[in-house]
């Protein structure tokens, strides 16, 4: 099996693991996404990025910023 090289996995993963409260585990996920998009896809990385940085700022704090709406905002896209 391989794995998704365009990061969006690592992303999906993060999400996962966030929901599971695996926090550090979901932030290193997070960062691996933003990290790839930036070097693979420099409009991406600009679009993902703010948020990705909040969760991952709200997941250090050790708080879970995936509340109802975000996830309904997320089921939506």
């Amino acid at each position: 099996m391989e794995l998704d090289p365009s990061g969006y996995s690592n992303d999906s993963r993060g999400l996962a693991l966030a929901l599971l409260g695996r926090f550090n585990e979901a932030v290193e996920e997070f960062r691996f996404f933003l990290n790839r998009l930036e070097v693979e896809d420099a409009a991406a990385h600009d679009q993902y990025s703010p948020t990705r940085l909040e969760w991952i700022a709200s997941l250090q704090a050790g708080r879970n910023p995936f509340d109802e709406e975000t996830l309904q905002n997320l089921l939506n896209k």
